[in-house]
């Protein structure tokens, strides 16, 4: 045998193994073929596989449905978007596109379309996109406010998101493009504790919102549900040391959507430490509170803050005001001063120098509220055989004007301040004698509207054994103790008049509730100038030549509403809440028609009679 025809019939062994092969591998191949041509007549063209739908992109899904085999001609085609039927089509001998399938049912985030049909032998298709709110302020809005004019009154509401039905208003809403912006805190900012008050520096959230007004903040904590909390902008967080993620967003009025990209920040609370302050040396020793460097150091700065610093020192770049004056350049006395419209926004301001503001005016509001907590809420109780030496006693069983008898019990508060004694206040205030403050368990006094300023143990004392020290027609003076440590910048008499009055005014929850129906029943909403048009019975006091209020008077509407149109030129503020017991200053509103005016509705003719007691009505009216 030649070697030859053994190397011949090797070689044709091989052969036939790479032919059998390649026939195995053309029928495996072959086979996917077939089973992908039973597949491949679906196409979803539009969106795309993980597409994210963004500003102006298109508002329908595109399917393309061709190529199938010819025994499935006739089969029903669905297209579903997150498992609703959107469409439904016919499988037929050539290719077909579906491009005007509308999206009316979105979710905010990842987004389902699937193709399916009534044949068992054609296997479903599916593709996931994204919607982003920039395209629901767009395209999705666009669709909403084109496409529902023509909508037939019977028919059901087609547009949802988020399963919930996304209306006209919620549209022309969206469609203003609302956004939110973390101001503060900074990604990887820690809070700690400082120092002054009771409790340590509450950690806080600030946002600008644009535009700054028809909208609710929604907020999430640390990968919790998003919870609305209304039109603000400030926020304190009740938060415990750790690590924390905040998620925030802009919803409609109504809370039902989201409106607004998500924004995120990430921060931490450790109050184990305290804040690293300066402000000692020469500005320290004049009794500066310090400033946390690290709070607002991020923050822009005024390469001129201190340039002119009229009535104040200048501390770290910023102009620190002396005691009762304020403004940029600190030359303006809240005690003197009767006009100031500062040149920026305040509402939309917050730089190196608002930060450090902010801070000083809170850490003395703290120390301020410690040393009331303390005279009013002492720990341990009082006892009932407590002298009456730590006790001042007033009685308000004969009261005068509201506002005059507040104005008198801060002055009592601060002589108690400066003698460390506790205020009893005992006796039923005149305005507080209403059917509203006769029921549910309140009481005739000033605890029917505010929080309690006083330990429930003082019930137990004899007061009757303790001579009032004051009654509520004590005659004022202006006598008032100025605690020393409020004598500093950022303090002064107005800002310890005000802490007392916050201290005596702290609305209770049902005044809260009340305010906030009255708010929604005549719509109160941010923005909002308000206006107090006082006249009745104090003008012909103001216009007494031996008035203890020399050269003041009673201004007509038009002087007020010079004003503002001075606040809506600088502010782009245009509704006004109006505050008067003048009847004719409600009518006169009408005539005002650059404005939008929002008042409380009741017969502004009580304000006239000649007893006090009959504004009562007032309450009453509000209450009902």
């Amino acid at each position: 045998m030649s070697i030859v025809p053994l190397l011949s019939a090797r070689s044709c062994h091989a052969v036939a193994v790479c032919v059998f092969g390649l026939l195995l591998m053309f029928a495996i191949t072959h086979a996917d073929e077939l089973d992908s041509e039973e597949t491949a007549c679906f196409h979803i063209l539009f969106p795309p596989k993980e597409y994210i739908l963004r500003k102006d992109d298109p508002s329908h899904i595109t399917v393309s449905i061709g190529d199938c085999p010819h025994l499935l001609t006739g089969s029903q085609v669905f297209v579903l978007l997150n498992s609703a039927l959107v469409h439904e089509g016919v499988v037929i001998g050539e290719e077909i596109v579906f491009d005007a399938i509308g999206m009316n049912r979105i979710v905010l985030g990842w987004n389902e379309v699937r193709v399916t049909s009534s044949s068992s032998n054609l296997e479903q298709t599916s593709s996931l996109f994204y919607v982003s709110a920039e395209y629901l302020q767009t395209s999705f809005s666009d669709l909403v406010l084109q496409s529902a004019p023509q909508l037939d009154q019977t028919s059901e509401w087609p547009w949802h998101v988020n399963n919930k039905p996304f209306f006209l208003h919620h549209a022309k809403l969206a469609a203003m493009k609302p956004s939110v912006k973390i101001v503060w805190p900074p990604a990887g900012y820690t809070f700690k504790r400082m120092q002054y008050g009771p409790t340590a520096f509450s950690p806080f959230l600030r946002v600008d919102m644009s535009p700054t007004f028809g909208f609710n903040l929604a907020m999430s904590i640390d990968g919790g549900g998003m919870s609305v909390f209304g039109p603000i902008y400030f926020l304190n967080l009740h938060l415990e040391d750790g690590e924390h993620n905040i998620s925030v967003a802009l919803t409609t009025p109504d809370s039902q959507h989201v409106i607004s990209d998500v924004q995120s920040v990430s921060f931490s609370v450790n109050q184990s430490v305290e804040y690293e302050e300066d402000g000692g040396g020469e500005e320290g020793s004049k009794g500066l509170f310090p400033f946390d460097a690290d709070l607002c150091s991020s923050l822009a700065r005024d390469p001129d803050g201190c340039k002119t610093c009229e009535r104040g020192m200048c501390v770290d770049g910023s102009c620190s005001c002396f005691p009762d004056y304020f403004g940029e350049s600190c030359n303006f006395s809240i005690l003197s001063d009767t006009r100031y419209l500062p040149v920026k926004d305040p509402s939309k301001v917050w730089d190196f120098s608002s930060c450090q503001k902010f801070i000083q005016s809170e850490k003395l509001s703290q120390a301020m509220e410690e040393k009331l907590y303390k005279l009013q809420f002492p720990q341990p109780p009082l006892p009932s055989s407590h002298s009456s030496h730590h006790v001042l006693h007033l009685s308000l069983d004969d009261t005068s004007g509201f506002g005059v008898t507040l104005h008198l019990i801060s002055q009592i508060f601060s002589s108690a301040i400066r003698n460390n004694q506790t205020v009893v206040m005992r006796g039923k205030f005149s305005y507080f004698r209403h059917r509203a403050c006769r029921s549910h368990g309140r009481r005739e006094d000033l605890t029917c509207f505010f929080e309690s300023t006083q330990d429930a143990g003082f019930d137990r004392l004899n007061i009757s054994q303790i001579t009032p020290t004051y009654t509520a027609n004590y005659q004022l003076h202006n006598d008032w103790h100025l605690p020393q440590q409020l004598n500093t910048s950022g303090g002064g008499l107005f800002f310890f008049i005000s802490q007392l009055s916050r201290f005596l005014m702290t609305p209770n929850r049902n005044l809260e509730a009340l305010v906030r129906r009255v708010k929604r029943r005549i719509g109160y909403e941010h923005p909002i100038m308000g206006v107090h048009v006082r006249h009745g019975d104090s003008c012909p006091k103001w216009e007494d030549k031996h008035s203890h209020l020399p050269g003041a008077k009673c201004e007509k509407l038009e002087r007020y509403v010079e004003e503002m149109y001075a606040m809506k030129r600088l502010y782009g503020v245009d509704r006004v809440f109006v505050c008067t017991d003048d009847p004719v200053v409600i009518e006169e509103l009408s005539l005002v028609t650059d404005f939008q005016f929002v008042f409380v509705p009741f017969d502004r003719k009580l304000f006239s009679a000649s007893d006090w007691s009959r504004s009562l009505l007032v309450f009453s009216s509000l209450n009902s």
